[in-house]
């Protein structure tokens, strides 16, 4: 009796989890319609794509193409404990942190390791789970102050 009530917890625990990460899963294409940027190299196009992790984390794959014309790829993943973690591909950051603050929403910190680039950002899904929101402030790739409101559509 007792070794199947704690299945049962591992199994309802590991079902909040993935319930909490699924507000925040799926194909978020960026809406450069709707966005505000002062940084230097704002963006053109992004796709994240955003899977989660048996372990209850996230692993977000992104693809995106800067004001300059420059492409660039990586993936990172978003564990919700604080901790910095590395991002791997060729973005303006090499590590990223992130804690959860509701089932929809997560604030963020990606740097560059001895360059300039630090951003803190708030990410929020909308109720109905179609549009992400993501506010950024900090310094860009030059090291200019800079803030952005981006703002994605659930593909």
């Amino acid at each position: 009796m007792k070794k199947s009530a704690l299945v049962l917890v591992v199994v309802l625990a590991a079902a909040v989890q993935m319930y909490a990460a699924d507000a925040l899963v799926g194909t978020w294409v960026f809406n450069p319609a709707s966005a505000k940027s002062t940084q230097s190299n704002a963006l053109k196009s992004r796709t994240d794509i955003v899977e989660a992790q048996a372990d209850g984390s996230l692993k977000v794959t992104r693809t995106e193409t800067r004001g300059n014309g420059q492409t660039q790829k990586g993936t990172y993943p978003i564990r919700f404990d604080g901790k910095e973690y590395p991002v791997q591909g060729n973005l303006d950051y090499d590590t990223i942190s992130a804690k959860r603050i509701d089932a929809n929403s997560y604030e963020a910190r990606v740097t560059k390791k001895g360059g300039p680039y630090n951003q803190l950002s708030r990410t929020t899904v909308s109720a109905d789970g179609k549009k992400r929101t993501v506010v950024s402030k900090g310094t860009d790739s030059t090291g200019k102050a800079s803030e952005s409101t981006y703002t994605y559509d659930r593909k």
